[in-house]
């Protein structure tokens, strides 16, 4: 019903098989709108047609019989309505409608023209068009009645064309060659319900799929969780089909998943990065981790992100600390990380010692002060150990306060519950502190520091160790033990792990660079001198870049400046201050920037960047030439960048290359074009309209033309909404789109012109042309008539009229080709038919003398290649040739020649001047034949021969035969035409004989009278001589044989003076079947075999006998035979004349 492909319109075509046209003759009518474009072929208003076909009470066939015209204009008049059809998600992304039920898939019932007296509105047609994206697995299925197509990248998939009960038809395509994953292509989709007892339909498919349009996280059990507690991640995924998130369970499971902040969590705890669920194991409390997740479906991507915080984890131990929370404030961060004290110690001026008992969980995490009523310490008072006893504070049960009893060392206990307990080493000393040292922890109290230098991405463990006041030498390590202290840094130095109280070691983690003091006090004896160290922490070097373009996206245009941030960092986070690369920089490294994708052309700008307010142009490709100087402040700086090439089917990204450890890229972005400078037409792939367009409207050649955009540095935009008009001879139009279909359909005349587009540019209008040449109908050949100018029985001439004046250049012969069966004339030349006549020509051809009558023949005239003719298919032509006379022969029966027989045959059926067929009553002959001979002058002229013969004896078809009954000697001086002007023969279209019509010469021959077979018809049998028997050769009893079976052939012929005849038989079948035959045999001999006189003079009067029957031997069939006698002579007639051959045929029936 329909062809492999769709038109420019994206609409089903025509069959060109007329078998299988199957009642959809005008489908070009079906999907369109009734008021299409004006000038559009395919506009059904105002074809005042509509196709009828056979009814053969055929539901799906019926031949198609035609058009017929309507005496109203509503032939395929339609409503288009915008519905939609609603699938449900059958799982794993495939989807189906149905409606198959009670009453069934009609979904227009009271609407557009109604039910039209029926329960249900039938008349109907729906479209479907998709592009999706090539991935495996993807199908189609459909099941229901009546029409329906589908087309995949413009290729027929589908085809259940017809009007027919429910039929199902599906396809994969990962079995259509040609189809690539990740490519994307076109599903085009068609149904009509055209049948008035049912309609059903149930399509399925993961072709069709919504647009995602939503990406949101979920955590469980909570995004607040407590540090080593297993969080599940969930994505859910939403189509723009649903109300209820998450229904695209199958796209969910392809999120791809990342921590973008792990805030100092090891990088291990997202334990997958794919899936619709995945596991995080947070290990570091009083963290936030941020997470995103990523799903791409076609060319839409979504991001979501979900941050999770991590908190303490059950209590689970008791920790005896230095510090305690700040209980005005409740801040906990100075015990977030665990600073368990080492010792306490109670020096001599010292009675007693304090500690807090803190509850961590088991990462160590904070999770509260030791509960202040059931919270205990040991040993008891009063007694203790004999060294110290512990008590908490009343109502602070966490605040331990330890009493020296005597000197020793012991041990101090915090319990609470079942909870781990903690203890201290307790040292009553029986000495003070008198100084106090810094040592970088790993070396002894000799080694101590006097000042602190290091970067901010270095950190340094410190213990604090005091000198006894009873050392006698200070030298000595063992004069120093390891005392608690209060460590305190000036402004503006800073650290991650903040300076503790009392305690005896800090590991100082510096975040930001400068110069200060850290000092070192006792806070248990103001006398103990405390201790000031000069700290000098120097910047750390960027460690990590970070490169992202900030400018959004629907910003991001060809020839607009774009702006990317650049952040540099260490492990303490951006770099702070001025951090400068290239000459006398921080690094000398020079930066590098270069987009990966390249310029795009000669056409368009080199790229470029302003880098510290530094313009230059910017690498391209895998180029890394051009470098810069770049400072950063605080690690930030912005960089802008211009870029021209807005390729539509390749990403830009831009990369960033510090030094040869640190690069980064930002995430590929698409450059859009620029505003429209110019405009192209095309075809509908883009590529450009070379030139002149020439249309041939008797080919109804069409263009469908898309006005294609360009920005001023040559990107494409893609299709632009314009104007279209024309001039010239062009049939006007004023139209607004995207594109233009130009048909030639109801054009006659030749046209020539411009098609223009014009939009709106970004300084004023533009427009591009082309030029167009419409080829119109051109003349169709409207009759072709053959002729026989000079009457000779060949054909010369075929004379053509065309239905409209056109110029035929001389030259075009080799245009033109006229030929009979396998005949082909050659073509002299062709004229006009009277000057200045453009309406009919002479086509003269070189006579084909084949020695075949040509006057009968109808020709094929062939025209191909010409603006001005449309091409013509075997033409026939009209006969336009007269009959003529082809063939003269005078058989000499007597010597008085009041008995010879003259002979004529035409170049074709002759007929009486009323159009019936010829008999010997239509005239006498001298009333319808000419016989000329020479004067004395030796000029021919007609003689009268033929007077006093009343009528011809004989008349066939073509041929007829008078007996010379007035005597008169026709001899081979005698030249024999028809005589025109009496106007007594036509051939049988109406031919007449005129002036020109050929003389032809009489051949003479004295031999034959006539062949008479005798009975006729005949039985066959035999009786007298052996099945498949012929033979030459008199047979005096052959009349009396044939009175019972066979039948006699009688020949009366005047033999040669001297020399002989050689003669055979043959019988041919109505077909041309060669029956039965004789052997060449001397007739002359024969004869005189059996006793007849043979003196060149006298009549031999000849029987020949044929029994009937094949050379097979069986009886020939029932029917009318051809028999041909050839005789061959030697020798001349008595009168001296020569013996000419003769072939001499006659007719014979068999009886049933």
């Amino acid at each position: 019903m329909v062809r492999d492909t769709l038109d420019a319109d994206k609409k089903p075509i025509l069959t060109t098989d007329a078998e299988r046209i199957n009642r959809n003759a005008y489908i070009k009518y079906w999907f369109r709108p009734w008021q299409a474009t004006p000038g559009d072929p395919n506009r059904a208003q105002g074809d005042m047609t509509y196709p009828t076909y056979e009814d053969n009470q055929d539901m799906e066939w019926g031949r198609y019989l035609g058009d017929a015209t309507a005496t109203h204009d509503t032939s395929f008049k339609n409503i288009v309505i915008e519905d939609s059809l609603p699938f449900l998600h059958m799982g794993g992304g495939v989807y189906q409608y149905k409606d198959d039920g009670d009453p069934g898939f009609f979904p227009l019932d009271g609407r557009g023209f109604g039910n039209e007296g029926l329960n249900h509105n039938f008349s109907f047609t729906m479209e479907l068009h998709w592009t999706f994206t090539k991935v495996p697995g993807l199908a189609f299925s459909f099941t229901g009645d009546d029409d329906v197509w589908a087309f995949i990248d413009n290729q027929l998939r589908l085809d259940l064309g017809g009007r027919h009960g429910a039929a199902n038809g599906s396809f994969e395509l990962d079995n259509i060659p040609g189809l690539e994953n990740g490519k994307r292509y076109s599903l085009d989709f068609f149904f009509a319900e055209r049948h008035t007892t049912g309609s059903n339909i149930l399509i399925t498919t993961n072709l069709i799929t919504p647009n995602i349009v939503d990406i949101s996280l979920e955590a469980q059990p909570n995004t607040t969780v407590p540090v080593y507690e297993t969080v599940k991640l969930l994505s859910a995924v939403t189509d723009d089909t649903s109300d209820t998130p998450g229904n695209r369970t199958e796209v969910a499971s392809k999120t791809q998943w990342r921590v973008i902040d792990l805030d100092g969590n090891p990088p291990g705890i997202l334990k997958s990065d794919s899936g619709s669920e995945v596991i995080l194991v947070p290990e570091l409390a009083y963290t936030t981790i941020v997470v995103e997740g990523t799903v791409t479906e076609g060319e839409i991507t979504l991001r979501d992100t979900i941050r999770i915080t991590v908190g303490p984890g059950k209590p689970y131990a008791v920790s005896i600390e230095a510090d305690s929370i700040n209980l005005s404030t409740a801040d906990t961060s100075v015990l977030q990380k665990p600073q368990p004290l080492d010792q306490i110690v109670i020096t001599n001026s010292m009675t007693t010692a304090g500690a807090y008992a803190v509850v961590r969980d088991s990462s160590g995490a904070f999770v509260r002060m030791a509960d202040p009523a059931t919270s205990n310490w040991f040993p008891p008072p009063p007694a203790g150990d004999g060294i110290i006893h512990a008590v908490g504070e009343d109502l602070k049960k966490w605040h331990g306060i330890i009493t020296r009893i005597d000197s020793g060392s012991t041990y101090a206990h915090a319990i609470e519950g079942t909870l781990l307990s903690d203890s201290v080493r307790v040292i009553v000393a029986p000495y003070d502190i008198v100084s106090l040292r810094v040592v970088e922890r790993g070396n002894n109290p000799l080694t101590y520091v006097e000042s602190i230098r290091m970067s901010t991405d270095e950190k340094k463990t410190y213990d604090v160790y005091g000198l006894k006041s009873t050392a006698t030498d200070p030298n000595d390590p063992n004069s120093w033990v390891l005392v608690n202290a209060d460590w305190e840094l000036s402004p503006p130095l800073n650290s991650a792990n903040q300076p503790p109280k009392g305690l005896s070691y800090w590991t100082y983690d510096p975040t930001n660079p400068g110069t200060g003091t850290l000092t070192v006090s006792n806070p248990n004896d103001a006398n103990t001198e405390a201790l000031v160290l000069p700290v000098t922490i120097d910047r750390a070097p960027p460690s990590i870049v970070d490169f992202k373009l900030i400018t959004p996206q629907a910003q991001r245009i060809a020839g607009d400046t774009l702006l990317a941030v650049v952040k540099i960092s260490n492990t303490d986070g951006l770099v702070p201050g001025r951090f400068c690369f290239g000459t006398g920089g921080d690094d000398p490294s020079q930066v590098v920037y270069r987009d990966t994708l390249g310029k795009g052309g000669d056409r368009r700008p080199e790229p470029n960047i302003v880098v510290n307010d530094i313009p230059g142009n910017l690498n391209t490709g895998n180029s890394t030439l051009i470098a810069n100087d770049q400072c950063f402040d605080d690690g930030l700086d912005t960089v802008k960048v211009v870029l021209y090439n807005a390729s539509p089917d390749s990403m830009h990204q831009l990369v960033v290359t510090l030094n040869s450890g640190l690069t980064a890229r930002t995430e590929p972005f698409e450059l859009y074009p620029a505003a429209l400078d110019s405009i192209v037409l095309t075809y509908e792939d883009f590529t450009p309209i070379p030139g002149q367009v020439t249309l041939d409207s008797r080919k109804n050649e069409s263009i469908t033309t898309y006005a294609a955009g360009y920005d001023r540095f040559g990107n494409l935009r893609g299709y632009e909404n314009s104007t279209w008009a024309t001039d010239g001879t062009l049939d006007s139009l004023n139209t607004f789109g995207t594109r233009i279909y130009i048909g030639t359909d109801n054009i006659t005349d030749h046209q020539q012109g411009n098609l223009c587009a014009s939009a709106a540019g970004r300084v004023g209008p533009v427009s591009a042309c082309i030029p167009i040449r419409v080829i119109g109908r051109g003349a169709d050949l409207a009759e072709a008539i053959t002729r026989d100018i000079n009457g000779n029985g060949y054909l010369d001439r075929v004379d053509l009229t065309f239905n409209k004046n056109t110029f035929v250049p001389r030259e075009s012969v080799n245009n033109f080709t006229i030929n009979h069966n396998n005949n082909t004339y050659q073509i002299d030349s062709i004229v006009p038919q009277t000057p200045g006549d453009s309406l009919h020509y002479h086509v003269y051809l070189k006579e084909l003398q084949n020695k075949v009558p040509q006057s009968a023949w109808k020709l094929t005239v062939n025209i191909a290649g010409m603006e001005n003719v449309n091409p013509v298919s075997n033409f026939q032509t009209k006969d336009g040739a007269p009959p003529v006379v082809w063939y003269v022969n005078k058989k000499i029966v007597s010597l008085d020649h009041k008995k010879d027989v003259l002979q004529v045959l035409f170049s074709e059926n002759i007929f009486d001047h009323n159009g019936n067929a010829f008999t010997i009553f239509a005239g006498s002959p001298d009333s319808i034949l000419n016989v000329w001979q020479k004067n004395a002058t030796g000029q021919l002229e007609i003689s009268s021969l033929l007077d006093e013969i009343a009528a011809f004896t004989f008349s066939d078809k073509d041929s007829v035969a008078l007996i010379t009954t007035n005597g008169r000697d026709i001899t081979d001086a005698n030249l024999v035409n028809i005589r025109f002007e009496t106007l007594r023969i036509q051939d049988e279209s109406g031919n007449r004989p005129d002036e020109q019509n050929q003389k032809v010469r009489v051949v003479l021959s004295g031999e034959i009278v006539t062949i008479n077979p005798y009975p006729n018809p005949m039985t066959p049998g035999f009786n007298y001589t052996p099945p498949g028997q012929l033979n030459l050769i008199h047979e005096e009893n052959a009349p009396r044989w044939a009175k019972s079976v066979g039948t006699a052939f009688n020949v009366i012929l005047t033999p040669p003076d001297s020399g002989k005849i050689y003669g055979y038989l043959k019988v041919y079948d109505a077909v041309g079947n060669l029956v039965n035959y004789s052997v060449k045999t001397d007739i002359i001999a024969s004869a005189q075999a059996k006793g007849l006189v043979v003196d060149g003079v006298s009549l031999l009067n000849l029987w020949f006998y044929w029994n009937g029957s094949t050379y097979k031997g069986a009886k020939a069939s029932p029917g009318v035979y051809k028999v041909i006698l050839y005789l061959d002579y030697e020798g001349k007639f008595a009168d001296g004349t020569k013996c000419n051959d003769q072939v001499l045929p006659t007719k014979v029936g068999i009886a049933r």
